[in-house]
Formats: C-alpha cells, sequence, structure tokens
C-alpha cells in the first residue's frame, strides 16, 4: 500500500479580514448548524461522532478541538473537521504530524456523501480559518492528495479563505505489517500553480 500526502501551507495573514478575526461567511441552508463539538457533549453522547472513542478521548485531551455540521431537517451528523496545534497521528498516512510554529493544523475532514458538492466543507474552512485567528495563528496547515490540491488552492483563493502554498510530502508504505514514511520537498508543479493563483488574486506567499 503506498500513499502520498502533499501538505500545504494557507496564509491567511495577509487578507483583509485577518485583522478582525472574522473570516468570510459561506452560506448554508438554514437547516444546517456548524458549531464546535465540547468534550462535555461529547462523553454525554459518544455516538455523535462515528470516529472510535478512545481516538476521541486522546485528542480532546491533548488539546484539538471538533467543528460539526448537524442537519436539523434529518437530524443527522453531516460534517466533521479537527483542528489542533500539536502534533497528531494521521493514519491515512500512517504516522504523526508535527505542526510548524503559528500554524493550525485542520485534519480528518468528512463530508457526508449526500452532501458532497455543496459549501459544506468551505464551510467548515472558513470556521477552521477564524479558529487559527482565535488562537493566535497566521497559517493554517493540512494535507491532501495531489489531484485535490488543484481544487482547494482555487477555492481557498476565490473564497478569500488564504493562499495555499505546498509545504512538503509525505510517502507512506504498508508492506507486509511494516510501515515506512518518507520525506520530500513540496512538489514543483504544485508550487508553480501557487505561484499562477498568487498573480491572478494579488495575494503574497507566506513568510
Amino acid at each position: 500500500m503506498l500513499r502520498r500526502l502533499h501538505l500545504f501551507s494557507g496564509d491567511i495573514g495577509v487578507l483583509p479580514w485577518f485583522a478582525s478575526g472574522t473570516p468570510p461567511i459561506i452560506e448554508l441552508p438554514a437547516y444546517i448548524r456548524m458549531r464546535w463539538l465540547s468534550p462535555e457533549e461529547w462523553r454525554a453522547n459518544p455516538g455523535i461522532l462515528e470516529t472510535p472513542p478512545d481516538v476521541v478521548a486522546e485528542r480532546f485531551e491533548a488539546g484539538a478541538r471538533c467543528l460539526i455540521g448537524w442537519d436539523d431537517s434529518t437530524v443527522q451528523l453531516v460534517y466533521h473537521l479537527w483542528v489542533t496545534e500539536t502534533a497528531t497521528y494521521i493514519d491515512w498516512i500512517f504516522r504523526h504530524i508535527n505542526v510548524p510554529p503559528q500554524h493550525l493544523l485542520v485534519f480528518d475532514v468528512w463530508v457526508h456523501p449526500d452532501y458532497r458538492g455543496g459549501n459544506v466543507h468551505w464551510a467548515g474552512a472558513s470556521h477552521a480559518c477564524g479558529e487559527a485567528v482565535r488562537c493566535g495563528r497566521r497559517y493554517i496547515f493540512a494535507g491532501v492528495e495531489e489531484h485535490e490540491y488543484y481544487i482547494f488552492a482555487t477555492k481557498y483563493a476565490r473564497l478569500s479563505l488564504g493562499l495555499i502554498v505546498p509545504h512538503s510530502r509525505i510517502v507512506g508504505v504498508k508492506m507486509f505489517g511494516m510501515k515506512f514514511h518518507f520525506t520530500r520537498g513540496p512538489s514543483a508543479r504544485l508550487a508553480e500553480f501557487s505561484k499562477r493563483l498568487r498573480r491572478m488574486f494579488g495575494q503574497q506567499k507566506p513568510a
């Protein structure tokens, strides 16, 4: 099993809304509500998340926060996203990811299949950017597969949620029960794509 995760850094400090701490609002239907799930609420109703309870407990104990999207009309969870200022284990790539200084790591993002293709994910991204400012961070940090990078970078720029630039590549290999990891520099192809976005949207490169 071979997996590649392209980590990216998104600078929100160059954007006009950064000083106020209020990112652009992404409209959602009135029946979909997003809120930060408190550890107390989760302990009272652990079934609200399908993530294994021991994993959720470990994340909360380490200071991570979970954003959820809830559909009042169907009474179901339609979205979740985690953020943390510290290292965390990313099971998709079989390893821990360290968070660079001044960054907020966004991870384990999920959208219910029936709600994909709309604004749910981008509304969550907006909340995450606002949370980064609240935590005193200038950058968001996350990872995607290469084909997703182009979509994410373009959408973030168009929505004024931040300028995405490639940070590094993690290659994870799982074979015969053994796990191997390789870290590579950012993809030149993705770096060039980010430069074109800067020229198009007039945003600056993160320091």
